[in-house]
């Protein structure tokens, strides 16, 4: 299986939109590294219960992380590719200690806390 395709990201409509088949989510879970013991698997999903570990997915997902940060399980990577960025010179981004920043941004910025 071609892993750049199991889940698909596209920006569609002002909107950054993520997919992946059920199948593909089992089969993940189903050759995960720790689902093995030994030579054989310590457990696979059961044919007829997909739906209902797709939906277990979604709810972990949406759950308060389990590490140390003040997010939801999914923003997890997400939090961490804005970190890089804030350590990188990336183009698309207005630092304000290089740039520095109009009162009217700060005041849009100070509408979003």
């Amino acid at each position: 299986m071609d892993n750049e395709s199991i889940i698909r990201f596209r920006i569609e409509g002002g909107k950054i939109k993520a997919e992946i088949d059920i199948d593909d989510l089992v089969y993940l879970f189903n050759t995960h590294k720790d689902t093995f013991d030994g030579e054989k698997p310590a457990a696979i999903v059961r044919q007829e219960q997909k739906q209902g570990f797709s939906e277990a997915v979604v709810e972990r997902l949406q759950e308060e992380s389990l590490n140390e940060r003040d997010c939801v399980r999914w923003a997890e990577p997400i939090e961490d590719i804005f970190d890089e960025f804030l350590e990188e010179d990336q183009s698309f981004l207005k630092y304000g200690e290089i740039d520095g920043f109009t009162d009217k941004e700060i005041k849009e910025w100070e509408k979003l806390l």
